[in-house]
């Protein structure tokens, strides 16, 4: 059962309301912008990860490559050294879908955008009603603001 309180619509209140309101937007935005700029991190790390392992197979099929023509011990020696580093570059993108927490992070930051611009459009009708045509209804889950002219 939802609880309801009803407390005196004067100046003082709204700007206590206003202030709570205005606190908890500030944290959702932030919270946005740190989903945002996270999925952003993550793909250029993936980004740059995938022009390694590009790098590294090029650097590897030329080691392998100079085998052949004579250059035997020094590209041997340069494609171990390069195929190990390969394979700890893969075994970690195995384990670490990159692109995947990119896409979780994006799409949170989506439904916390739904959130924000709820609490925009709440503040603006808080600031937009007047004592006599404003009515709040409140309760844990939502909050309504019926204004009538």
């Amino acid at each position: 059962m939802e609880q309801h309180s009803q407390t005196n619509d004067t100046p003082e209140s709204r700007k206590i309301l206003e202030g709570q309101l205005r606190e908890s937007f500030g944290r959702v935005v932030y919270s946005h912008k740190t989903h945002e700029k996270c999925a952003d991190i993550l793909l250029e790390r993936l980004s740059s990860i995938k022009l390694w392992q590009i790098v590294l197979s090029a650097i590897i099929t030329g080691g392998i490559i100079s085998i052949f023509f004579g250059a035997g011990d020094v590209g041997a020696g340069i494609g171990v050294i390069v195929s190990t580093i390969l394979l700890v570059l893969n075994a970690y993108t195995k384990n670490y879908d990159l692109g995947e927490l990119a896409q979780k992070h994006k799409q949170a930051a989506n439904d916390i955008w739904l959130i924000r611009e709820k609490y925009l459009s709440l503040i603006t009708d808080l600031l937009n009603c007047t004592t006599t045509n404003c009515l709040l209804i409140s309760s844990l889950d939502n909050t309504t603001w019926v204004c009538w002219y």
